[in-house]
Order: C-alpha cells, then sequence, then structure tokens
C-alpha cells in the first residue's frame, strides 16, 4: 500500500516536506537522477495541459499496487502510457518523483491536486 502521513498541526506554512522514513532518496539516490535525465522511461503519462511525465512501469506499480494491473505484462500501447488528464503537471510531477525518492513537497498552489491524486492511486492521506 502506500504510505500514510500524519500531520501535526503548526503554523500555516507556504510549502511542507514529507519523507518517508526509509525513503528511497537515503538508500538510492540515483532513481531520481536517472528519472529526471530520462533513462530508461517506459511509460508516458499524459498531463492537463498535454504535456507528457515519464516513468518506469516496475517503480509506479511497485508504489502504487492500483496501477499494476494495468501496466503489467511486456511493454504495448495499452500499458505503457496513462492519460491523467484530469491532473495538472505541477501535481503530477511531484506524486511521480514521489514514487522515486519517497519524498514529497506540498504547496499552496499544488496541495489540493496532489491529494486529489493521491486518493484516486488509493493512498491513505
Amino acid at each position: 500500500n502506500c504510505v500514510t502521513f500524519k500531520m501535526e498541526p503548526t503554523a500555516v506554512a507556504d510549502k511542507v516536506t514529507f519523507e518517508e522514513a526509509n525513503s528511497a532518496s537515503k538508500w538510492c539516490p540515483e532513481l531520481e537522477k536517472l528519472r529526471l535525465e530520462n533513462c530508461f522511461p517506459d511509460l508516458e503519462i499524459t498531463t492537463k495541459e498535454g504535456q507528457i511525465v515519464y516513468a518506469n512501469r516496475h517503480i509506479l506499480a511497485a508504489r502504487f499496487p492500483c496501477l499494476k494491473k494495468h501496466l503489467q505484462g511486456k511493454p504495448r500501447p495499452e500499458n505503457t502510457h496513462i492519460s491523467w488528464e484530469r491532473f495538472p503537471k505541477r501535481a503530477i510531477e511531484p506524486v511521480v518523483s514521489f514514487a522515486y525518492t519517497g519524498c514529497i513537497t506540498l504547496t499552496r498552489r499544488n496541495v489540493q491536486r496532489i491529494f486529489f491524486l493521491a486518493s484516486c492511486l488509493k493512498c491513505k492521506v
């Protein structure tokens, strides 16, 4: 399952960063670097703006088990593309980055869409 975050009541900040206790950024910092360099992408995610966010099917299926059925099998058109056209890139990028790093930064601008996307991915938020 997806990670569960608990927030303690604090003063409202412009941004808040959450990190899993055993995040991938600690044990494999190269994952996010490879993603940002567009190395080994086998999945295209279409955003609301029509832009493409690239990722790896194995990583997303492992981090978001609800995607496993859609992404499994040998690469073919129906399992190498996801249309998340309800979500802007500013919500998709941090969620995909979270899958690779275990870290996510919420801002006033992205928090609602990220929580909605996390809910669609069956994460406990």
